[in-house]
């Protein structure tokens, strides 16, 4: 619901991955404001394995908490195929600094950021290639307001881990918002994401699959970074966000016949 987005340009400058430091840049354009977009970044690996990061950007870019629904890459051909879309954006301009672990099978980052958040218009005149008269839904209003903000996440996955093998997976995102147009909260606000997701392989070539969502957020949570259920990515049966609300929990099991259990190039899914 930007319309349509293009980066041409995303380069990483490190001399071929020997040096401590690395700089990147990428540019784009968006279509259904007519303006540019891009981002740059400073970071340099700290330990003898680079375990530790730092970094700081500057950005124009494009920020959704919907991406947990699906892939940003499936929510794309949601949109070429049926006309479709299962993301809220807007826009945030500003800077960040953070430092990042990557300690294997755990990774954890944290960062301060600053920046103005306002609203992306939604293009209507987006071709797909059925449903060409359905209508897009709008990112949800708000005003511009200048923001400082907490991020914080938390990955882990066993080594074994991947979609059709045994293993176990745990995602954490927290943010808190510490100021709002230069007044700083006295009650900040809180947004919590956790996903777990577990696979069993119960049979040769039948996998279980498990997915647990869990959210949680302040009352002063404002709409726009309220969790939704409904829609693909979340509850088929429903509407696009049916429901909102400051918590959410939301439990996925599916079994797969892999290829090994039907011997076809196809698989299987309940």
């Amino acid at each position: 619901n930007e319309g349509l987005r293009f980066v041409p340009l995303n380069w990483n400058w490190d001399h071929r991955n020997e040096s401590l430091i690395r700089l990147s840049f990428s540019l784009g354009y968006r279509f259904s404001s007519s303006e540019f977009i891009g981002r740059t970044t400073l970071e340099s690996s700290l330990l003898k394995n680079r375990s530790a990061t730092i970094f700081a950007s500057a950005f124009k870019t494009v920020r959704t908490d919907d991406e947990f629904r699906l892939p940003e890459r499936e929510n794309s051909w949601a949109g070429f195929l049926g006309r479709q879309d299962f993301y809220d954006r807007w826009d945030e301009t500003g800077f960040e600094a953070g430092f990042g672990f990557d300690f294997s099978y755990l990774k954890v980052k944290g960062k301060f950021v600053r920046a103005t958040q306002s609203e992306i218009p939604v293009d209507q005149d987006l071709w797909s290639f059925t449903n060409a008269s359905n209508r897009l839904q709008n990112n949800l209003f708000m005003d511009s307001i200048n923001i400082d903000y907490l991020e914080g996440v938390a990955a882990f996955r066993t080594a074994s881990y991947s979609p059709l093998k045994n293993g176990f997976a745990i995602l954490s995102e927290v943010d808190m918002t510490l100021k709002k147009n230069d007044s700083t909260l006295a009650d900040p606000s809180l947004r919590l994401l956790n996903i777990a997701m577990a696979n069993w392989e119960v049979s040769k070539g039948v996998v279980l699959r498990n997915r647990l969502i869990l959210g949680m957020g302040s009352e002063s949570l404002p709409i726009y970074r309220q969790f939704g259920i409904g829609g693909l990515g979340s509850v088929s049966a429903h509407g696009y966000k049916s429901q909102l609300g400051n918590h959410m929990a939301q439990i996925n099991t599916e079994l797969v016949f892999t290829e090994k259990f039907t011997d076809t190039w196809f698989m299987v899914k309940l």
